[in-house]
């Protein structure tokens, strides 16, 4: 049985979600019912085991995966905007997937080895277009509620592909050129042709040690 229907069958029972996750060796961390952020101090260095499951669920919580070395090297992409989620079919590896209804897809999940470092690309006007989220940071997952209201879901029936990491994170900045494009091409980012001639040279994402 694959993840998504392991989860899919405990139905909304945070706990019992959280045991799934655990046993297929990923780090799940308790966050408060509809929202996204955990609260907890020092949750990064949080590691659960099963028997402290009872103590940290208790009332229908959110999950969220701890990422990097935290859960065997599991890196989420996360794509911020519709532009990413219509090019990443055609660009990234096919592989265990997340999203909700409002935004369906928008996660991309990986086994990676090594670790590549957090990397955010944006647009020239701020927006995020991708991340490539691991080691210090966490994703909400399914059975979870958003805050609009929606709930989040696994997609598909894959398992969580294997990627080097200098691959992922040159997929993530091909895919982040790509939904530019599209942003351009179908008149949603209008800008100049230097401007977007600079960021096209300056694409390679941010990085962020958090």
């Amino acid at each position: 049985m694959g993840l998504k229907a392991s989860v899919e069958g405990v139905g909304r029972n945070s706990r019992e979600a959280a045991r799934v996750y655990l046993g297929w060796g990923l780090g799940p961390i308790p966050i408060p019912h509809g929202q996204k952020s955990p609260v907890l101090q020092g949750w990064p260095s949080l590691r659960l085991t099963e028997t402290d499951l009872p103590r940290y669920f208790t009332n229908g919580e959110n999950i969220g995966l701890l990422l990097g070395e935290a859960s065997n090297g599991l890196m989420d992409t996360d794509l911020d905007c519709p532009e990413a989620v219509a090019v990443a079919a055609h660009i990234l590896p096919t592989t265990l997937m997340s999203g909700r209804e409002k935004s369906p897809r928008s996660h991309y999940w990986y086994l990676t080895a090594p670790l590549p470092k957090y990397r955010k690309f944006t647009d020239i006007n701020g927006e995020t277009i991708l991340e490539i989220r691991g080691a210090g940071h966490q994703t909400v997952v399914p059975p979870s509620q958003h805050p609009e209201g929606d709930l989040y879901r696994w997609e598909n029936d894959a398992d969580f592909s294997k990627i080097e990491g200098g691959e992922l994170e040159q997929l993530a900045k091909e895919t982040a050129t790509a939904a530019l494009l599209r942003r351009i091409i179908s008149g949603l980012g209008r800008r100049s042709a230097p401007n977007t001639k600079a960021y096209y040279h300056g694409i390679g994402g941010r990085t962020n040690s958090r």
